[in-house]
């Protein structure tokens, strides 16, 4: 029989199957919300590592890519699709097409991160993928922000 090979963690290259091994992150939209005076999207984010799904919206995914960009200031982060459409005459296609292509983007984004050999094994990724709540507005908002942001620089 052979031994599975280890893992160096000077080697940085991996196959295809291994990074799928790592996680597969399903983003699916969630019919749009209306809040008390505007209207947002939310996201389930399911998650086959943690076997998990929690709502997310797009502000929640930018706060985690600029933690991201602070914790690894040294690694490339992976781009968010742009929160809106250029200004302009929107129709409802347009702006459904714009959802639906946002959400592809959303979903290429957090594979990316959650398949990234360091980005993967962060706390802050895994509290992403697996905390079931908004972070905004919380009775423990500080703790769970203080976990988050713990080992930044400057911490």
């Amino acid at each position: 029989m052979h031994a599975a090979p280890e893992e160096s963690p000077l080697v940085v290259a991996q196959s295809l199957a291994q990074l799928l091994e790592r996680d597969t992150v399903q983003v699916e939209l969630i019919p749009e919300k209306k809040g008390l005076f505007l209207k947002h999207v939310e996201y389930q984010i399911t998650s086959q590592r943690f076997k998990i799904s929690v709502y997310r919206r797009y502000s929640d995914f930018d706060i985690l890519h600029e933690l991201l960009l602070l914790r690894f200031a040294y690694r490339m982060v992976p781009a968010l699709p742009p929160k809106r459409m250029l200004k302009g005459v929107l129709t409802s296609t347009s702006e459904r097409e714009f959802i639906e292509g946002r959400r592809r983007a959303l979903h290429r984004f957090i594979n990316l991160v959650a398949r990234h050999p360091f980005f993967s094994e962060d706390e802050l990724v895994k509290t992403f993928l697996t905390f079931n709540g908004s972070v905004r507005g919380s009775p423990n908002q500080a703790r769970i922000q203080g976990q988050m942001c713990s080992g930044l620089p400057g911490e």
